[in-house]
């Protein structure tokens, strides 16, 4: 029973500590993951998009990819500010919470590129530079930056909250294992225990008693029936001693009587 209760118990915590932690953790680090892939890839369709600045087929293809991808880490940067999920420590929401002003920073300067270039009014149309052009984003992307460190940060304080989780997994089975041993071998000491000595003390008394009625049979009356030291045994012990004594008192009187 003692065994059954110790292995339920931490089976029980082992089961609750990788529920909770690991969901917690491999959703984070999926998350995570994805926000990282999409802050790369807004970084590289703004290099394209600089790259063909002055083709307007080109332009119009990375402007359109950069903005779709924005859309999907702007929805994602929300989700992260509720953690409906619980996925972030406490001790990382108010970093996370900045994670989309410098996002949101970083579009209006795109944006003002995007209307900027086609209209001429950073240059003659087909003869921008593109260096020059790059230099003009230099602000966002310093912000930007702030927020694709910070998920980098994050991401690995999430796995290393994994690998913590896994640590303290791995301790509470040993601890289960641990215990087990330990309740097994106190198992056995009480096995043996009550295999040794309660035989003695349930045969010993008998034995006694036995010997004591052997000698009543025989005319031997004079003894006193000793106590056996078990208190299971006290009543017959008792009631063998009234009757050596009533079997003494009835030989007496036929004594007299003859």
């Amino acid at each position: 029973v003692v065994q059954l209760c110790v292995v339920l118990h931490f089976n029980q915590r082992a089961a609750y500590e990788t529920d909770v932690h690991m969901t917690n953790a491999m959703n984070a680090t999926q998350f995570l993951s994805e926000l990282q892939v999409h802050g790369q890839l807004l970084r590289r369709y703004e290099k394209e998009y600089f790259v063909y600045v002055n083709d307007p087929a080109g332009r119009a293809k990375y402007e359109k990819e950069w903005t779709t991808v924005y859309a999907k880490m702007l929805a994602d940067l929300k989700d992260a500010e509720r953690d409906k999920d619980n996925m972030f420590l406490p001790s990382q929401e108010s970093e996370i919470r900045t994670w989309r002003s410098h996002a949101e920073f970083y579009k209006r300067k795109m944006e003002d590129i995007f209307h900027a270039v086609p209209n001429g009014k950073l240059g003659a149309p087909g003869q921008l530079s593109p260096v020059e052009v790059n230099q003009m984003i230099r602000e966002g992307k310093d912000r930007f930056a702030i927020t694709l460190a910070g998920i980098s940060k994050v991401l690995k304080e999430e796995k290393a909250e994994t690998e913590a989780a896994s640590a303290a997994i791995r301790e509470a089975f040993r601890v289960t294992k641990t215990s087990l041993l330990a309740t097994s071998i106190v198992g056995i000491l009480l096995a043996l225990y009550f295999v040794l000595s309660v035989p003695r003390k349930v045969t010993s008394p008998i034995r006694q008693l036995t010997q004591d009625a052997e000698r009543m049979t025989k005319g031997d009356l004079e003894f006193s029936i000793k106590d056996t030291g078990s208190p299971d045994f006290a009543i017959l012990v008792n009631a063998i001693e009234r009757m050596r004594l009533g079997q003494s008192m009835l030989l007496q009187r036929l004594k007299r009587a003859s």
